[in-house]
């Protein structure tokens, strides 16, 4: 099976530069990065695709239109609990600060409505995640932040500058998969640290 890179947001104009979407942000900037196909309507599982080629590898990233609660009745259409360690979620992350990013596996979903999705349709959380971090910065006075809320031009910005972080995770990711079992059950995920 080949690699499915899922990047995680809602669908829709009214939901485009929201902080719920980051993770699909970033996976566009990487799909121009490295000139995969143009998004094409995959009306199975009701979602995104786009395709290429990294390091020999067939990659296929995804943006799910089923809204973010729903998201794993997209990735299972193309993935199952047997080829789990092909899959990689991209997704926001408010406990992280904006234009940080973290690497996990095999953990809860956080609350993550759409992580969550796929963990229940996968019946595992046995899968490699790119956390994008949307949260406040030090200093930062607004009393609350949603997932909802648009980033401003200046938050825009710093989560453009991830697009070549999230990258060099893939590719580390690719050329490893290998990513020995080990390195997995430990959670040493240390070398994808920005």
């Amino acid at each position: 099976m080949n690699y499915l890179i899922v990047g995680l947001g809602n669908p829709g104009k009214e939901y485009e530069n929201t902080r719920h979407n980051a993770g699909v942000m970033v996976l566009e900037r990487i799909r121009d990065m490295w000139s995969f196909s143009d998004w094409s309507k995959d009306t199975m599982s009701n979602s995104l695709l786009s395709k290429g080629t990294v390091a020999d590898e067939v990659i296929t990233f995804m943006f799910p239109q089923t809204f973010m609660n729903l998201s794993g009745t997209a990735v299972t259409h193309f993935t199952d609990a047997e080829y789990k360690e092909k899959l990689v979620v991209i997704y926001d992350d408010l406990d992280i600060p904006l234009g940080q990013i973290k690497v996990s596996y095999d953990r809860s979903s956080g609350g993550h409505n759409g992580v969550q999705s796929i963990i229940d349709t996968l019946g595992s959380a046995e899968f490699l995640r790119v956390r994008i971090g949307i949260g406040p910065l030090e200093g930062d006075l607004r009393a609350h932040i949603g997932v909802l809320d648009r980033f401003t031009e200046e938050e825009k910005k710093a989560i453009k500058g991830l697009d070549k972080k999230v990258a060099e995770v893939l590719e580390v990711f690719f050329k490893e998969e290998k990513f020995s079992k080990k390195r997995k059950k430990s959670n040493d995920v240390s070398k994808y640290r920005n």
